[in-house]
C-alpha cells in the first residue's frame, strides 16, 4: 500500500479515526506491507502475526459490533531520525466491551514518508458490559 504519511501526527490523528469508523482498508494503509503486529499479556507474548494475517479478524469483529469506538490519550511520540515510536493508551467500547491498554508502533520513515512498521499492544483491563 503506497499511502505514506508525512507527519506523525496525521498518524495519532487518523489511526484510531479510521478503526474506529470501521475503514479499515485506510487504517490499514497506515502500516508498511509487512507489518507485524505483537499482543502481549503480562510477561508473555502471546501472539505474533503478520499485519496481513490479523486482518479478517479485525474486520470481522467491526461487523459483530454496532458500537465501534477507539480514542487515544497520554500520547507519547519520539523521532530518532528515520525510526520513531509512538505509544498511547487506547480504550476501545463496542455493543458489550471496553478494552483498555496500551499502543506502542514502531514506525520507518522511508523516502516517501512514514509507516508503521510494528504495533505491540497490550490489553491491560476489559470490562464486560452487562445487558439486563
Amino acid at each position: 500500500m503506497e499511502n505514506y504519511i508525512k507527519d506523525l501526527d496525521d498518524i495519532i490523528e487518523n489511526y484510531p479515526k479510521y478503526f474506529s469508523q470501521k475503514k479499515f482498508t485506510q487504517w490499514r494503509s497506515l502500516f508498511d506491507d509487512n507489518a507485524k503486529m505483537i499482543k502481549v499479556e503480562g510477561r508473555r507474548m502471546v501472539s505474533f502475526t503478520s499485519l496481513y494475517g490479523a486482518m479478517p479478524e479485525q474486520r470481522e469483529y467491526g461487523k459483530e459490533n454496532k458500537i465501534f469506538i477507539e480514542k487515544w490519550y497520554g500520547i507519547e511520540k519520539h523521532e530518532y531520525g528515520n525510526l520513531a515510536t509512538i505509544k498511547a493508551n487506547y480504550s476501545l467500547i463496542t455493543d458489550k466491551e471496553k478494552r483498555e491498554g496500551v499502543d506502542v508502533l514502531t514506525l520507518h520513515k522511508g523516502e516517501n514518508g512514514w509507516k508503521i512498521v510494528n504495533l505491540t499492544y497490550e490489553q491491560i483491563n476489559l470490562t464486560i458490559f452487562c445487558l439486563l
